[in-house]
């Protein structure tokens, strides 16, 4: 947008302002340059210097130690910063109208959000919780998700992964998880109330038969969060699941340390205690630890298992994850097999 205002305010300033502030010299300038790059590609190479001088360029070195000259240059560079930011400020109000600013900055009404007559009261109460205006911040990724559905039906009763940047950037998911079926859902760097308020789009309509849940990292990575808040939203998660999809497990993936974010590290191990002990009450919700074995032998974080920006995982952080997840899921999945031929049998 800077090109575009600085193109915009040297085709328009000679024509704006004519004679006065030095738009003249302005012009007779422009006329020079156009005549000398012109004679530009006569010129033989071994003979530039000398030709360069006699071409007039002395005489415009002159002119410029002018003070008349420097004035006017100066003056015009003032009106040249000036239409710069008219017309970005003109260019800023024309999209912020039209609504063509990256769905990633936008901030709408939860009353103008679509929002399905199947979704939970607890979405109500989510509203109560947290700035509405942020749960919209990831539309764009949301609807790169439906979009690979679009010409196929959802996948039913798949292992489903949800979470934020630690589950979208696992790329190597399917691969890892091999025999299980599962599907990534994982979009930008979402918070739970994120993950609630998107869950009749990317959750519910799979019926998945186990949820994989990643998020904490970004709720309690900033001073103001508190452990209790995370809890108090998980739970709100789990009960709208649970009435959703009763018959659907809940594995809680626990929020893991980060060197980028060793200073909050404290909050987000107490939010890992207190989701555990409301988990341990459930009947199917289930605590994966995946922090503990993060740290080495002197409870320092292990710094090969994150990428340079020391925040999110590595090819051996996954590695290290899938070591721990995938038996779990393996077992569960033997025991819906055998449970599953009981009934068969019965």
């Amino acid at each position: 947008m800077a090109a575009y205002g600085l193109s915009a305010c040297s085709c328009l300033a000679p024509f704006v302002f004519g004679n006065t502030f030095g738009g003249a010299s302005y012009r007779s300038l422009t006329k020079r340059s156009q005549k000398s790059k012109a004679d530009f590609g006569k010129l033989p190479l071994q003979s530039l210097p000398q030709q360069l001088r006699s071409k007039g360029f002395d005489k415009t070195k002159k002119q410029r130690n002018n003070p008349d000259f420097l004035r006017n240059t100066k003056i015009m560079n003032k009106l040249n910063y000036l239409l710069l930011i008219v017309i970005t400020c003109v260019l800023s109000f024309v999209r912020c109208t039209n609504n063509s600013a990256p769905p990633a900055f936008q901030t709408q009404n939860p009353d103008s959000i679509k929002i399905t007559q199947k979704e939970n009261e607890s979405l109500g109460n989510l509203f109560d919780i947290v700035d509405s205006a942020r749960l919209v911040r990831f539309e764009y990724e949301i609807d790169r998700i439906e979009q690979r559905y679009k010409f196929e039906k959802p996948a039913k009763n798949a292992i489903l992964f949800v979470g934020s940047s630690s589950i979208r950037k696992w790329k190597t998911l399917e691969k890892d998880m091999k025999p299980l079926h599962v599907i990534n859902h994982g979009f930008g760097g979402s918070t739970i109330p994120e993950l609630l308020f998107y869950a009749d789009r990317i959750i519910f309509p799979h019926k998945p038969k186990t949820i994989v849940f990643y998020a904490g990292d970004n709720d309690l990575g900033h001073k103001n969060a508190h452990p209790k808040m995370s809890l108090r939203l998980f739970k709100l998660f789990a009960q709208t699941v649970s009435e959703r999809l009763p018959k659907t497990n809940i594995y809680f993936l626990s929020i893991k340390p980060s060197p980028r974010r060793k200073d909050f590290w404290d909050s987000m191990n107490n939010g890992n205690r207190l989701i555990k002990k409301y988990i341990d009450k459930q009947n199917n919700i289930f605590y994966i630890d995946v922090s503990s074995k993060m740290f080495d032998e002197n409870q320092r974080m292990i710094s090969r298992l994150y990428l340079k920006d020391s925040l999110h995982l590595s090819s051996l952080g996954y590695e290290l994850w899938t070591s721990i997840i995938k038996p779990v899921l393996e077992r569960q999945e033997k025991v819906d097999v055998f449970f599953n031929r009981l009934i068969v049998k019965d």
